[in-house]
């Protein structure tokens, strides 16, 4: 794992953590990008990640009384996009899946945000395309299309391993007491502004899916976000939390509800436009020069030398 391995030492858990390496052997798997193939004599490492938890959370129904704790990770949508070929179906190629809006390079930005996506380039198919550094490794719309139909199908293809596990739940009755949190260490950038993999601190890349269903909580509209879920759910516990302040220090980001600010060098727009344009979803337009904005600039560059966590914590309470 990454990190060094440190989230999978042994006193991290009371059960040593199961990879659940996959049955089925694929050869060659730096060819292809895209890799649907039929699990037939083995199977995938998703594949025996959802049966593997389906048989824990059954071990576990037979003493109700018992609270446990179950950390289900799976590999998908992680490069290669492997799945099962019944998964591309879903995903013909007459379908229209959009490309980026902006596909190239934005050369208003500081050197340090813009990524080679190595990783990426590895892959043989990739390779043959012999992308040239001179225009940024600009990958060719054909190609752009079959990649972001290969994260398609490998979402869905996850999307249905975490459904098994999520039925296995409601087939043992422990569905109606049992915390369930749907989340993701990082996005994902499919050519967004010429970018790749991850490994910038675009919007696409470190914004995740966060979904947390709590048994008897219909409506909860209070700020959440990635750091909050150890103290929620150790306070749901009777468990006394770190505090948040002394786990975030040294924090170097700060967004709101408008603006997204990387550092002092960029600044995009996301809600409203002082021009009443559209919003900058892709964050394409760096404004951080931009004379109308520079109170904008050195508000946010003060919260974070500050203590950005406190003044976000007082945007959510305004709210």
């Amino acid at each position: 794992s990454s990190g060094g391995g440190t989230e999978d030492y042994p006193y991290s858990w009371s059960t040593p953590l199961n990879r659940m390496y996959p049955t089925l052997i694929i050869p060659d798997k730096q060819s292809q990008t895209v890799r649907p193939v039929e699990e037939v004599g083995g199977v995938l490492q998703d594949t025996r990640i959802s049966d593997a938890a389906v048989t824990k959370l059954q071990e576990y129904a037979q003493d109700p009384q018992q609270p446990f704790f179950l950390a289900v990770g799976f590999k998908k949508p992680h490069l290669p996009f492997l799945f099962p070929e019944q998964y591309m179906d879903l995903y013909p190629e007459s379908v229209d899946i959009p490309l980026a809006e902006h596909r190239d390079v934005n050369t208003n930005l500081p050197p340090v945000v813009w990524t080679d996506f190595g990783e990426l380039r590895t892959y043989d198919d990739i390779a043959a395309l012999n992308l040239s550094a001179a225009n940024n490794y600009r990958i060719n719309d054909t190609k752009q299309y079959e990649l972001r139909r290969g994260y398609a199908a490998a979402t869905s293809y996850v999307d249905a391993m975490v459904g098994k596990v999520l039925q296995a739940l409601t087939d043992n009755g422990q569905d109606d007491n049992t915390i369930v949190v749907f989340c993701s260490d990082h996005g994902f950038q499919l050519g967004e502004d010429g970018q790749w993999t991850k490994h910038n601190n675009y919007e696409t890349s470190v914004r995740i899916p966060f979904l947390v269903r709590v048994p008897g909580v219909t409506d909860n509209n209070d700020g959440f976000q990635s750091i909050d879920l150890f103290n929620y759910t150790a306070q749901d516990y009777g468990t006394t939390p770190s505090t948040k302040e002394a786990a975030l220090n040294g924090s170097v980001a700060w967004k709101d509800a408008d603006w997204s600010t990387i550092n002092v060098k960029e600044l995009y727009l996301h809600d409203v436009n002082l021009d009443g344009n559209d919003v900058d979803v892709e964050e394409h337009l760096n404004q951080v020069d931009n004379p109308d904005y520079r109170g904008v600039v050195t508000d946010l560059a003060q919260k974070l030398r500050d203590n950005w966590f406190v003044a976000l914590q007082d945007y959510h309470n305004q709210k």
